[in-house]
């Protein structure tokens, strides 16, 4: 199973914020090092952070409504704050270098399990699932969700309604489909709209009797 936590730090490891009447952009801010499960605790929670910075050190900040986890500059993970207490805070896309090794353990995974994953997707897996039961189908979807990093879900979304439209979910035709969509046909100028200049370089008429002369044998 894909859950554990990181036991958050003492008290003197968290530093508060200036408290401001509007609580200001970052209320709190936590140093820790992230599991190898990457679930880093705050505030009696537990949120995930991308598998490929385990045992990485992180610095989790949290305003009013969000939590976020950095590594160096960098945002590597948003969550939008729970205020309950218990609870774990997952992203499926952070699990994907892991569920990649071992898609066995996709549908049990509780990242998968917990997330409210849109129709295509859903469809999608069990378009692969039954062209490949053997297991290669949740290891393609898989790819097909990493994805996701370069171009977004609502894009990845709408490139898996056209594969499965078109019968052609893979990654490679999505892929093929997110570049289409990124960069659309357009339609040719007809050869009345080009410029006069262009003109000299249009090909002379063909005399079409000449082939006749083949159709003769000669």
């Amino acid at each position: 199973m894909l859950r554990a936590w990181l036991r958050s730090g003492r008290r003197s490891d968290i530093s508060c914020g200036r408290c401001l009447t509007d609580l200001g952009p970052v209320s709190w801010s936590v140093r820790h090092r992230s599991p190898s499960t990457c679930l880093v605790a705050f505030d009696a929670n537990r949120y995930s952070a991308p598998a490929i910075y385990a045992r990485r050190k992180v610095l989790v900040r949290a305003s009013v409504d969000q939590v976020e986890i950095a590594v160096g500059e960098k945002v590597v993970a948003a969550h939008v704050r729970c205020y309950d207490r218990g609870k774990d805070i997952l992203d499926p896309y952070h699990y994907l270098p892991v569920l990649l090794r071992k898609p066995r353990a996709f549908h049990q995974a509780k990242p998968v399990r917990a997330y409210p994953w849109p129709a295509s997707f859903r469809q999608a897996l069990a378009s692969l699932e039954e062209r490949y039961p053997d297991g290669r189908g949740v290891k393609e979807y898989v790819r097909i969700l990493a994805l996701k990093e370069q171009v977004g879900e609502q894009r990845l979304s709408e490139a898996l309604d056209l594969a499965l439209r078109y019968r052609c979910v893979g990654f490679d035709a999505v892929s093929h489909l997110l570049h289409q969509i990124a960069n659309p046909w357009q339609q040719p100028l007809p050869l009345a709209a080009l410029p006069p200049a262009l003109a000299v370089f249009a090909a002379p008429a063909r005399d079409l009797s000449q082939y006749n002369r083949l159709l003769a044998g000669v």
